[in-house]
């Protein structure tokens, strides 16, 4: 999954919008790399948008140790807000 986000590295104030609609668990490894991707593109001035994302996988990134403080935005896949 890592190598299919694209390049941060020359990109100044880049926004990166996900879709994560139909993904109810996200595990531990794809956290870890939406995290460090999250932060290279902060370093930018950028951000992270995760779109269509499930009650279920927010409370996975909201879980203790995953560094929630460093997360993108959420867009749920709901027609109400949360």
């Amino acid at each position: 999954m890592e190598n299919s986000l694209p390049a941060v590295e020359s990109a100044n104030r880049a926004v990166v919008i996900l879709l994560l609609r139909g993904y109810d668990d996200i595990g531990s490894t794809v956290i870890e790399v939406l995290r460090r991707y999250t932060e290279a593109l902060q370093a930018n001035s950028g951000k992270l948008i995760l779109a269509g994302i499930s009650r279920y996988c927010v409370l996975s990134f909201n879980a203790p140790g995953v560094g929630a403080d460093r997360r993108g935005e959420y867009l749920p896949g709901h027609r109400y807000n949360w």
